[in-house]
C-alpha cells in the first residue's frame, strides 16, 4: 500500500523520472507503453518496441509461454512466465495511469480511517472493482481521504471515474471531489455526457479552501454505480508547480435516508484516472530528457535539433529464454 512507500523512501517529484523514462522508451511518442506485475510483486514498465513473446515448445502450449520485456533500468531482458503475470497494463505514449504519479504523503490525522490508501489495489488488497466491472489500474482509500499529486507544469486533460468498492455492496455513502490547487478557467470544463450508467459529474463548482474545484459527485449510495470525470481540461499553470487533490468525504450531512449512519463501508474505488498531455508540448520535453539518458553526453549540455531522430528498441537476445 501507500503508507508502506512513504515508509521507504521520501516523497520526490515523480516527473523528471517519468519524462526521462518516456524519453528512453519511446523517444518519438509512437509506441504504446506496457506494464507488466506478476503474482510475486514484480511491477516492469517498457514500450511495445522493448517487449517480446516467446513459445517455448510450440505456441500450442500455453503454459510454456513466456513475455520478455526491458524496462529503463535493466540491461537484460526479463522473461516472465505468462502464467505469473497478474495484470498487463497499457497505454499510450501521451498518457500517464495517475497510479505511477507518486502521491504526496497525506498528513493522516487520528480520525482517519484504518485503512490506509492502497495503488492498484481496494483497501483490502483485492482487485479494483466497482459498477460491476474491473479496473487495471487507480486506489482504494476509505473515507475520509486525500491523496494529492504533483503536476507537470505542461497542458493536460484527466479522466477517470470513482465510486464505492463492490465490497461496499448496497450500503455506504460518500462524495467524491477533485481540486486543483492553482486558478484555471471554467469555460475549459463544460459539462459532459458520460457513458449510459454512470452518474452525471456536476458543474464545476466554486473555488474554495482546497483550491478549484474541477470535479463533485452527486452524494452516492451503494456500488452500483460510479461518477464519471472526463475530460477535465488542466491547463498550464506558471510559478509554483500545480497540485491535484483527490477527495473523499463520507457525507454525513448530506447521507439520504436510510444510508448507512457510519462511515464503515465507504470504501471507494479511483477508477483508472489517467492524465493525457497535448502533444505539441511534450514533445519537445520528452527528446530533452532523451538526449540527456545518453550516457557518452554526461556533463555535456546536448543542443537538440526540432527534427532530431531517436531509437529504442529490444536489446538483442542470444538463443532462447
Amino acid at each position: 500500500g501507500l503508507g508502506d512507500v512513504y515508509k521507504r523512501q521520501p516523497w520526490q517529484d515523480p516527473w523528471p523520472l517519468l519524462f526521462a523514462e518516456l524519453g528512453t522508451l519511446t523517444p518519438q511518442g509512437k509506441t504504446r507503453m506496457l506494464q507488466l506485475e506478476t503474482g510475486d510483486g514484480l511491477l516492469a514498465t517498457a514500450s511495445m518496441n522493448r517487449f517480446a513473446a516467446y513459445a517455448l515448445g510450440g505456441s500450442k502450449y500455453s503454459d510454456r509461454w513466456v513475455h520478455g520485456i526491458q524496462p529503463v533500468w535493466s540491461q537484460d531482458i526479463l522473461w516472465i512466465p505468462c502464467g505469473n503475470i497478474r495484470m498487463r497494463r497499457m497505454w499510450d505514449p501521451d498518457e500517464q495511469p495517475l497510479c505511477r504519479v507518486w502521491t504526496e504523503p497525506p498528513s493522516r490525522s487520528p480520525a482517519a480511517s484504518t485503512w490506509p490508501p492502497r495503488v492498484n489495489e481496494n483497501v483490502q488488497g483485492s482487485i479494483l472493482r466497482s459498477g460491476g466491472q474491473v479496473f487495471g489500474w487507480g486506489f482504494g482509500v476509505h473515507a475520509p481521504e486525500v491523496l494529492t499529486f504533483p503536476l507537470p507544469g505542461l497542458p493536460l486533460r484527466l479522466s477517470g471515474r470513482g465510486g464505492l468498492d463492490n465490497l461496499a455492496g448496497t450500503g455506504g455513502c460518500v462524495q467524491v471531489r477533485i481540486h486543483a490547487s492553482q486558478a484555471t478557467d471554467p469555460a475549459l470544463n463544460p459539462v459532459a455526457s458520460v457513458p449510459a450508467g454512470d452518474l452525471p459529474r456536476s458543474e464545476r463548482g466554486p473555488r474554495d479552501d482546497e483550491g478549484d474545484l474541477l470535479f463533485e459527485s452527486p452524494v452516492m449510495v451503494g456500488s452500483e454505480k460510479l461518477a464519471s470525470f472526463g475530460a477535465i481540461r488542466i491547463p498550464r499553470v506558471s510559478g509554483r508547480s500545480p497540485r491535484l487533490r483527490f477527495t473523499v468525504d463520507s457525507a454525513h450531512a448530506a447521507r439520504p435516508s436510510g444510508a448507512d449512519p457510519f462511515d464503515i463501508r465507504d470504501m471507494v474505488v479511483w477508477a483508472e484516472p489517467v492524465l493525457r498531455f497535448d502533444p505539441a508540448p511534450l514533445g519537445p520535453r520528452v527528446a530533452e530528457h532523451a538526449a540527456r539518458e545518453i550516457a557518452a553526453w554526461d556533463g555535456w549540455t546536448p543542443h537538440v535539433p526540432a527534427d532530431a531522430a531517436w531509437r529504442s528498441s529490444l536489446r538483442e537476445a542470444a538463443g532462447q529464454p
